[in-house]
């Protein structure tokens, strides 16, 4: 590609020597290597940012759809309940229910924005969970932690953005209901270069059930690791507190230092 010329004029019209006009072509030649690999950099920015703005409406679709769809049912449940003269106990319930989807909904809508303004503004994963620890640090009197081992590690933009989610929530869950006094994020690499993601605190530790008591939550996060062919576990610490993992079940090969 052409990206300008270099004009030339010596004084009293005194021809070149050639080494000069060698430096000259040395210049032009150094110069438009630059300009290239400047161009390059923008059109990869560009195909990167239309990447992530894809997934964030891909996101925001497949969430609202799947919630609207979930309280659309419980309306039509409702209208049926109060036409048929159900008891006033159960017309209760399916309100109470009709709500609860209302504010998780709202609760995943809230966290996902959220999400993808820090990953938007975060120029790697490194940086994104930095900002998710400093949050979250704020925001108890737990102290939380960020160990990453990762080097250089590089995803999709729409598997970043997934992990990202995955460990917020993790976050999340164990600033509000851990009652720990210290929250550690650890990102570091198995023995056979699986990635591995790991929240633990030294709280309380979770209940017998935590798929109930935080059902959504923890479901979508196992949803969202399915996604990127990975596995989630949660699970009570032997020393007490709870261990949520995240492990990417990619080959050594894909996994840049």
């Amino acid at each position: 590609d052409e990206f300008g010329f270099i004009y030339v004029r010596t004084r009293g019209g005194v021809e070149l020597e050639p080494w000069q006009y060698q430096l000259l072509k040395t210049v032009a030649e150094t110069l438009s290597t630059a300009f290239a690999f400047h161009h390059t950099l923008a059109q990869e920015r560009r195909v990167i940012l239309h990447e992530e703005r894809s997934t964030i409406a891909r996101e925001l679709h497949d969430s609202l759809a799947q919630s609207l769809s979930y309280m659309k049912l419980e309306v039509a449940r409702l209208k049926k309940m109060i036409e048929r003269g159900f008891e006033p106990e159960k017309v209760g319930n399916a309100i109470d229910d009709l709500q609860e989807g209302l504010n998780a909904a709202y609760k995943h809508l809230r966290e996902l924005l959220v999400t993808f303004r820090v990953k938007l503004d975060a120029p790697n994963l490194r940086a994104a969970l930095e900002h998710a620890v400093r949050e979250f640090d704020e925001k108890t009197p737990a102290r939380v932690t960020l160990d990453y081992a990762l080097g250089a590690y590089s995803m999709a933009p729409n598997e970043d953005i997934h992990i990202l989610h995955i460990l917020r929530e993790a976050l999340n869950n164990a600033v509000k209901h851990s009652q720990a006094e210290r929250i550690a994020l650890r990102c570091g690499r198995s023995g056979t270069g699986e990635a591995v993601f790991t929240v633990e605190d030294n709280g309380i530790g979770m209940p017998h059930n935590p798929e109930k008591q935080h059902h959504y939550g923890i479901y979508t996060m196992r949803e969202r690791a399915q996604r990127l062919d990975g596995v989630l576990t949660c699970e009570r610490r032997a020393s007490g507190g709870t261990r949520v993992q995240l492990r990417l079940k990619r080959a050594p090969d894909l996994l840049r230092a």
